[in-house]
């Protein structure tokens, strides 16, 4: 993580949320460790017979529609996962300009729902017939539009998970991210 941990407050208030609010255990670097200063905690917990794990990731010099991102920045996204047995292998992301020009010069090929709107803003990759006919599902399609806008939203064997680009400290709320929590175990209900 970055020296400054920009998400300390937003993300420690976080952590008393749910640690108040659900049985959870917080999975910390050893208080030794050179990472103990700039890694963030992970929460850890169960819901519904479904463990759920929630912590804020990096990534560097990555390309954003706002712009270029130099190759010393650090992106951090709040990702949640869910751990749960399934056999599908599914990637979701906000289709970009450069998706869509991959399409139209055949560089790029992509599941099409035959829903519009769901298949204008994300581009999906999948492994067969099995996932072809989940993403199919009109209540399936809405829980994923309902997590939006996500990064990224995977589901492969053993979780399914969502990330964020955390862009402001709202994002960080207990409300924000309870709704997104609950949102990810309706999708994994109709997933099971």
């Amino acid at each position: 993580m970055t020296l400054e941990m920009p998400w300390k407050k937003p993300y420690d208030l976080l952590v008393k949320e749910f640690v108040d609010r659900y049985t959870c255990t917080i999975t910390r670097p050893d208080e030794r460790s050179l990472s103990a200063s700039f890694v963030y905690p992970i929460i850890n917990g169960e819901r519904s017979e479904i463990r759920f794990a929630v912590d804020i990731s990096e990534t560097r010099g990555v390309v954003f529609k706002e712009g270029m991102v130099g190759a010393d920045d650090n992106i951090e996204f709040l990702q949640i996962n869910l751990f749960f047995e399934h056999d599908y292998h599914i990637q979701i992301m906000k289709e970009s300009f450069a998706d869509r020009l991959g399409k139209k010069l055949h560089l790029k090929t992509e599941f099409q729902t035959g829903n519009e709107e769901f298949d204008r803003r994300f581009f999906i990759r999948l492994k067969g017939d099995e996932e072809k006919k989940l993403l199919s599902d009109r209540d399936v399609q809405n829980a994923i539009a309902d997590l939006a806008p996500f990064s990224i939203l995977g589901i492969a064997p053993p979780r399914l998970f969502c990330s964020w680009r955390i862009v402001d400290k709202e994002q960080l709320s207990f409300p924000n991210v309870e709704n997104s929590l609950s949102g990810l175990y309706r999708l994994a209900d109709l997933i099971r």
